[in-house]
């Protein structure tokens, strides 16, 4: 079972490279490297059995990660810094778009805190339905390794 825990961290490929380093060819069947820098996540969503995929997906990449099972849990877990929150949409009581609402109310700009839709439905009905500057970007469930791993790389970049 997926724990929260703090020392596992994704490792992010850096820029530079050594010199003398051979770049691999990869075919799409091929698992994700681990990347070179940590990031801490916090998963939110209502269903449990996601949240445990999710949390094994990122501790894959090597992510510390933290877990609230509702809007209102992920509020008080702000007091850590996280380097992104994936964010279930459609959940009881206050749904992602809501708490993402209230997080950016709080300054957690998308710069300093990328905030990653994680839907059911087609990616393209959430940007329609929220302010652009909501959420960073949109996955839709099930969710892909590769894809979360070129999209946490891309969003932590940013953060640099």
């Amino acid at each position: 079972m997926c724990q929260n825990t703090h020392p596992n961290r994704i490792r992010l490929p850096t820029s530079q490279q050594s010199p003398n380093r051979q770049l691999k060819e990869t075919s799409p069947t091929d698992t994700p490297s681990k990347p070179s820098t940590w990031l801490s996540i916090l998963i939110v969503d209502d269903d449990e059995r996601v949240r445990e995929f999710h949390c094994n997906i990122l501790k894959s990449l090597n992510c510390s990660v933290n877990m609230a099972s509702n809007g209102y849990e992920a509020l008080g877990m702000l007091c850590k810094s996280y380097d992104a929150i994936l964010m279930d949409i459609q959940m009881p009581g206050m749904d992602g778009i809501e708490t993402a609402m209230k997080i950016r109310q709080q300054g957690f700009d998308p710069q300093s805190m990328p905030i990653i839709a994680i839907t059911a439905n087609p990616p393209e009905e959430v940007r329609r339905k929220c302010p652009a500057s909501l959420f960073n970007e949109c996955i839709q469930k099930p969710m892909d390794i590769n894809t979360l791993q070129k999209t946490l790389e891309t969003l932590t970049a940013r953060q640099e």
